[in-house]
């Protein structure tokens, strides 16, 4: 609106938080066979038949994990940077038309995928930034269905990422991306606060400013932390309605906000 100076419009504003959405942080082996056996076992008891993405560190973690899948009986396939225009589109298409289940990415490529019924985003790794990863993790459930979001993390992963983002041509990490890393840091390390508490404090000002209002409330069982606080709240299925009863509490205001510029 800024840029294209278009003034008088119309804003429509549904803020951040996605209440269909489940967070959870899982200790990493520090083995990847055990890593990919833990993300199996997950997958196959949680969303057996339906369609995920598995966010990767590497091209080769891509690849690697695309292979283990398909030899457990997963149609899975890898898409990164690394590969031809045609490849890439090769892959998108057959996951779109449902001919793979599991597309496996780098996080440092958007792959620009909007589709809908996406009941899963697993990150193998760390994303680079809060902001990132709830971009990320945002790809689920975007039907309005409930979906889940698992990061796999143990704390080497925060040194590998870090030498990997001070490549060449950075040759070092600057204080800015530093700072990001923290955060997920301090995101994947919380044990006990709501997981939307962290995203609230992260984003509240930018949506307060653009007129939306929140009153932060736990989500009492759409995090692992407060899965474990409110051990009578079961997970949702991701048919089950998401209107059902929190015991007095509130979930984050959604409600579209409609603001003259």
């Amino acid at each position: 609106m800024r840029i294209l100076n278009i003034k008088g419009c119309t804003v429509f504003n549904t803020g951040y938080d996605r209440p269909n959405l489940f967070f959870e942080v899982r200790e990493k082996p520090s083995k990847p066979a055990e890593t990919y056996e833990h993300m199996l076992q997950y997958i196959t008891s949680t969303f057996p038949t339906q369609t995920g993405i598995i966010y990767c560190m590497t091209r080769d973690d891509c690849q690697a994990t695309a292979d283990f899948l398909n030899k457990s009986g997963i149609a899975a396939d890898f898409y990164h940077a690394g590969q031809s225009t045609k490849d890439r589109k090769m892959v998108q298409n057959a996951w779109l038309t449902g001919a793979i289940r599991v597309v496996c990415a780098t996080i440092a490529y958007g792959m620009g995928i909007d589709m809908p019924c996406v009941r899963y985003v697993i990150h193998l790794s760390l994303a680079k930034s809060v902001e990132g990863y709830y971009q990320e993790a945002g790809r689920a459930g975007r039907d309005g269905l409930y979906s889940e979001c698992v990061l796999f993390y143990r704390r080497e992963d925060v040194n590998k990422l870090a030498r990997i983002m001070a490549m060449p041509p950075k040759r070092h990490l600057s204080k800015p991306d530093a700072e990001r890393l923290e955060e997920m840091r301090e995101y994947c390390e919380e044990r006990e606060g709501c997981r939307r508490k962290i995203f609230y404090d992260k984003f509240q000002g930018q949506t307060d400013t653009a007129g939306v209002k929140y009153t932060f409330k736990p989500c009492l069982k759409d995090c692992d932390n407060c899965q474990e606080t409110y051990r009578n709240k079961p997970r949702r299925t991701y048919t089950e309605p998401l209107d059902d009863d929190l015991d007095g509490f509130e979930p984050l205001q959604t409600a579209p906000v409609v603001r003259r510029n």
